[in-house]
């Protein structure tokens, strides 16, 4: 079976697809609010995970509010 449409079962690519690493870290703004801004970085871990999976590099980040009452 080959099955190109879907990469994660395609005989032509059977591999590791790619990596990440997250970071956060919270931020107490006042006694009731907590910030934690993060970061997510994805970098595919072969050269055919990039041409035939089309994995791509890519950084996420975002923002996380709390509120305590």
């Amino acid at each position: 079976m080959n099955n190109i449409e879907n990469y994660s079962v395609s005989e032509e690519y059977s591999n590791f697809h790619n990596a990440e690493l997250n970071a956060s870290i919270d931020w107490v703004v006042a006694n009731t609010v907590t910030l934690t801004p993060a970061i997510t970085v994805s970098h595919p871990l072969t050269s055919d995970a990039e041409d035939i999976a089309g994995i791509d590099d890519e950084t996420m980040v975002g923002l996380t509010a709390s509120f305590e009452f």
